[in-house]
């Protein structure tokens, strides 16, 4: 694993051959962190996943796909909401 060090801060994140971050958000991360009381905009759960806003996004669409989620517009947002809710 190569550990990156930037401004004092360490990231020992997993990094491909070309030192790319290997990052995999799982389907259960986000179902899990839209459980939680206060998530449930597209950037709640970018941030609880410590992904990036597009990331979170593409996931929860595939996951409504599959009828996991269900998403309604407030404003100029997306609310995400568990299938079974």
């Amino acid at each position: 694993m190569l550990l990156t060090i930037i401004m004092g801060q360490s990231d020992e994140r997993e990094h491909d051959d070309q030192g790319h971050f290997i990052t995999e958000y799982s389907d259960d991360a986000i179902l899990e962190a839209l459980g939680e009381e206060d998530v449930n905009g597209t950037q709640d759960v970018a941030d609880a996943i410590n992904s990036s806003y597009e990331t979170a996004y593409k996931k929860l669409q595939s996951l409504r796909e599959d009828g996991l989620v269900k998403s309604h517009r407030v404003a100029n947002a997306h609310v995400w909401v568990l299938a079974d809710e």
